[in-house]
């Protein structure tokens, strides 16, 4: 049976646009989502990707200026795992480098 596990936090982004943001955590080898065992990832409205039988899906949401809500999800038997380690990884990248 899959889970469904999601969390959400604010975040600032700096001078970057969302799809700069997408895009660091598509591609970032030491942060982003390859960092964390997914593939076949797709950045656009979300950015989203596969590990084993999980998907996990980051959001975006802006609130003013450069804040913007972090939505991290996933679906699969690690869920909670998956998304704990998305968050941490995810907000280590947001950090460093916007």
């Amino acid at each position: 049976m899959a889970n469904l596990r999601w969390h959400w936090n604010t975040c600032d982004i700096g001078s970057a646009t969302i799809a700069d943001v997408y895009n660091a955590i598509a591609t970032n080898a030491s942060y982003g989502l390859p960092s964390l065992g997914c593939t076949d990832i797709e950045a656009g409205t979300d950015v989203h990707g596969s590990k084993g039988a999980s998907i996990i899906a980051v959001l975006l949401l802006p609130i003013t200026g450069s804040q913007c809500w972090l939505v991290v999800s996933c679906c699969g038997a690690d869920a909670k795992t998956n998304v704990d380690s998305a968050v941490g990884q995810i907000g280590i990248l947001i950090e460093d480098y916007f």
